[in-house]
């Protein structure tokens, strides 16, 4: 029995669906089965990726390493709108064309909140010199000092953690406190992540009876404090590349690979909303392959038999010597 024939309304439209938004194009076919079927597939596998990859897989911009375009987002940009902002973020990041200098990029407002990382190039003014793990709070704003560019002020309180090779004898857990003095190095404000990194110089003092006054660089991240406007789908420069790379491992190409996948699972669905099912639907002509509704092509002439002459019986041999 031949299936139901599919009205696939405006192919064009379909197809555009599709792209923008995986099972869309089916959905307004009403072709909800594989809707549903290529929405699940698509959108699963593109966000198993996303996850993988820690929402640093999807960007748009020059490879700083390899000096070429990023090829691997044409497969993901298939999946349409999840990918689009990859190319508006770059314009964000990169005003010049160029990702900035993270030594360049100055603070252009305040910033505050939890900060994760380290005190290195710890000098007691006694001589003693340290390294220490810190954890505490960061508020940090621009310098009304025009004489220097990044000039910074803030504070940071928190307390030390002092590594096995180097404590300069200071208990685990001592409190610090530093204010802030110059900017060294700040994350690009469109980013893929959560966090912001920077590097500051401060100068402070670590309490106990081993502490005393210190200068030291600040270096780390303050956590959760870019807004999800200025994360999703942000480029990533060369630093933030080979971090990426450092932190996520041989994962980082298998998230890649997961939403390039996707995206070649949507140009499929796209090309079914256009054209309509591959398969077809049982009821072609075996000789022409066509539909018996289509009026492209006039319906195949059917041979018949001819038939054979019919010839007059003669006549009996008792009427041929009477004649004759």
């Amino acid at each position: 029995m031949a299936a139901q024939r599919i009205d696939l309304k405006n192919p064009i439209l379909a197809a555009a669906l599709a792209w923008f938004v995986p099972g869309l194009g089916h959905a307004y076919q009403g072709r909800w089965f594989k809707a549903i079927l290529y929405s699940v597939c698509i959108w699963s596998t593109w966000f198993c990726g996303w996850a993988l990859g820690d929402g640093k897989v999807v960007y748009y911009n020059r490879d700083m390493k390899r000096g070429r375009w990023t090829a691997g987002y044409a497969a993901q940009v298939l999946v349409g709108a999840a990918a689009l902002p990859a190319i508006y973020q770059n314009g964000r990041a990169s005003p010049g064309g160029k990702p900035e200098d993270r030594s360049q990029i100055e603070l252009k407002g305040p910033i505050s909140g939890t900060f994760d990382g380290a005190l290195a190039g710890v000098n007691f003014t006694d001589g003693r010199k340290a390294f220490f793990r810190v954890r505490g709070q960061l508020e940090m704003q621009p310098s009304d000092d025009d004489s220097f560019r990044r000039s910074v002020t803030g504070r940071f309180t928190g307390t030390v953690h002092p590594t096995d090779e180097n404590d300069a004898g200071v208990a685990d857990g001592t409190a610090v406190e530093v204010s802030v003095n110059y900017l060294e190095s700040l994350e690009p404000e469109v980013f893929p992540s959560a966090h912001r990194a920077l590097k500051c110089t401060v100068k402070g003092r670590i309490s106990g009876a081993k502490g005393g006054d210190i200068s030291a660089d600040l270096r780390g991240k303050v956590l959760n404090v870019r807004s999800l406007w200025n994360r999703y789908a942000a480029p990533l420069d060369a630093e933030g590349l080979e971090a990426a790379h450092g932190d996520l491992g041989k994962y980082f190409e298998i998230a890649l690979v997961y939403t390039w996948i996707a995206g070649l699972l949507n140009l499929l669905a796209i090309w079914d909303a256009f054209e309509g099912p591959a398969y077809g639907y049982g009821d072609e002509d075996p000789a022409t392959g066509k539909r018996p509704d289509d009026k492209s092509v006039p319906p195949p002439v059917v041979a018949t038999a001819t038939p054979a002459p019919v010839f007059a019986e003669p006549p009996p041999p008792s009427q041929v010597s009477a004649t004759g």
